[in-house]
Protein backbone atom coordinates (compact mmCIF):
# COMPACT_ATOMS: atom_id res chain seq x y z
CA UNK A 1 0.00 0.00 0.00
CA UNK A 2 1.33 3.42 -0.94
CA UNK A 3 0.24 6.72 0.59
CA UNK A 4 0.42 10.09 -1.17
CA UNK A 5 -0.84 13.59 -0.61
CA UNK A 6 -2.21 15.96 -3.21
CA UNK A 7 -1.93 19.71 -2.80
CA UNK A 8 -1.95 22.65 -5.19
CA UNK A 9 -1.92 20.41 -8.26
CA UNK A 10 1.09 18.39 -7.10
CA UNK A 11 1.55 15.02 -5.41
CA UNK A 12 3.76 14.53 -2.34
CA UNK A 13 5.06 11.38 -0.69
CA UNK A 14 5.05 12.54 2.93
CA UNK A 15 3.05 14.73 5.27
CA UNK A 16 6.17 16.85 5.85
CA UNK A 17 6.47 17.55 2.10
CA UNK A 18 2.83 18.62 1.82
CA UNK A 19 3.18 20.79 4.95
CA UNK A 20 6.11 22.57 3.27
CA UNK A 21 4.05 22.95 0.08
CA UNK A 22 1.34 24.73 2.11
CA UNK A 23 3.93 27.13 3.52
CA UNK A 24 5.38 27.69 0.03
CA UNK A 25 1.95 28.45 -1.46
CA UNK A 26 1.17 30.88 1.36
CA UNK A 27 4.46 32.66 0.64
CA UNK A 28 3.62 32.73 -3.08
CA UNK A 29 0.16 34.16 -2.42
CA UNK A 30 1.45 36.85 -0.06
CA UNK A 31 4.73 37.80 -1.74
CA UNK A 32 4.68 36.79 -5.42
CA UNK A 33 1.70 38.42 -7.16
CA UNK A 34 3.39 38.07 -10.56
CA UNK A 35 2.51 34.36 -10.38
CA UNK A 36 -1.22 35.12 -10.57
CA UNK A 37 -1.54 38.57 -12.12
CA UNK A 38 -0.03 40.99 -14.61
CA UNK A 39 0.50 44.58 -13.51
CA UNK A 40 1.88 47.41 -15.63
CA UNK A 41 2.45 51.06 -14.83
CA UNK A 42 0.58 53.14 -17.43
CA UNK A 43 0.73 56.79 -18.47
CA UNK A 44 -1.87 59.04 -20.03
CA UNK A 45 -5.53 59.39 -19.10
CA UNK A 46 -8.93 57.96 -19.89
CA UNK A 47 -9.74 61.04 -22.00
CA UNK A 48 -6.54 61.03 -24.05
CA UNK A 49 -5.90 57.30 -23.94
CA UNK A 50 -3.56 55.17 -21.91
CA UNK A 51 -0.04 54.26 -22.94
CA UNK A 52 0.75 50.73 -21.82
CA UNK A 53 4.37 49.57 -21.81
CA UNK A 54 5.32 45.98 -22.49
CA UNK A 55 7.21 45.58 -19.20
CA UNK A 56 5.43 43.96 -16.30
CA UNK A 57 6.11 45.17 -12.77
CA UNK A 58 8.10 42.95 -10.41
CA UNK A 59 6.67 41.50 -7.22
CA UNK A 60 8.38 44.18 -5.14
CA UNK A 61 7.20 47.00 -7.40
CA UNK A 62 3.62 45.77 -7.13
CA UNK A 63 3.66 45.29 -3.36
CA UNK A 64 5.27 48.69 -2.69
CA UNK A 65 3.19 50.78 -5.16
CA UNK A 66 2.03 54.08 -3.68
CA UNK A 67 1.31 56.39 -6.61
CA UNK A 68 0.75 56.46 -10.37
CA UNK A 69 -1.69 54.62 -12.60
CA UNK A 70 -1.75 50.92 -13.44
CA UNK A 71 -3.30 48.26 -15.59
CA UNK A 72 -4.18 44.99 -13.87
CA UNK A 73 -5.28 41.61 -15.12
CA UNK A 74 -5.58 38.17 -13.58
CA UNK A 75 -4.15 35.00 -15.03
CA UNK A 76 -7.54 33.41 -14.22
CA UNK A 77 -10.03 36.05 -15.42
CA UNK A 78 -10.25 37.81 -18.77
CA UNK A 79 -10.86 41.36 -17.57
CA UNK A 80 -8.15 43.99 -17.95
CA UNK A 81 -8.52 47.02 -15.69
CA UNK A 82 -6.93 50.23 -16.90
CA UNK A 83 -6.05 53.50 -15.17
CA UNK A 84 -6.21 52.17 -11.62
CA UNK A 85 -4.69 54.13 -8.78
CA UNK A 86 -2.14 52.29 -6.64
CA UNK A 87 -4.81 51.60 -4.01
CA UNK A 88 -7.27 50.29 -6.60
CA UNK A 89 -4.57 48.13 -8.17
CA UNK A 90 -3.63 46.61 -4.82
CA UNK A 91 -7.32 45.83 -4.22
CA UNK A 92 -7.40 44.00 -7.56
CA UNK A 93 -4.24 42.10 -6.60
CA UNK A 94 -6.02 40.99 -3.40
CA UNK A 95 -8.95 39.75 -5.51
CA UNK A 96 -6.58 37.93 -7.85
CA UNK A 97 -4.86 36.33 -4.88
CA UNK A 98 -8.15 34.73 -3.89
CA UNK A 99 -8.72 33.47 -7.44
CA UNK A 100 -5.25 31.88 -7.39
CA UNK A 101 -5.91 30.30 -4.00
CA UNK A 102 -9.20 28.89 -5.29
CA UNK A 103 -7.53 27.59 -8.44
CA UNK A 104 -4.86 25.85 -6.36
CA UNK A 105 -7.42 24.57 -3.81
CA UNK A 106 -5.28 26.22 -1.14
CA UNK A 107 -7.46 24.99 1.70
CA UNK A 108 -7.56 21.33 0.63
CA UNK A 109 -5.06 18.52 1.07
CA UNK A 110 -6.01 15.26 -0.60
CA UNK A 111 -4.94 11.95 0.90
CA UNK A 112 -4.49 8.95 -1.38
CA UNK A 113 -4.02 5.39 -0.27
CA UNK A 114 -3.10 3.26 -3.24
CA UNK A 115 -3.75 -0.44 -3.02
CA UNK A 116 -3.85 -3.16 -5.65
CA UNK A 117 -7.17 -4.90 -6.38
CA UNK A 118 -7.47 -7.93 -4.11
CA UNK A 119 -9.53 -10.38 -6.17
CA UNK A 120 -8.10 -9.99 -9.71
CA UNK A 121 -4.58 -9.39 -11.00
CA UNK A 122 -4.91 -6.18 -13.04
CA UNK A 123 -1.17 -5.50 -13.40
CA UNK A 124 -1.21 -6.52 -17.08
CA UNK A 125 -3.55 -3.61 -17.88
CA UNK A 126 -1.44 -0.76 -16.60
Amino acid sequence: MQEEYGYGGNVYATQAEVDQAVIDLKNELDNQPTVYCRIKRVTGSEEDGWTVPEELLTDQEILSATDGFYSASSRYASENHMGLTASEMLSKVAEYKILHGQHKLANTVLYYRKTAPTNEDMSGYV
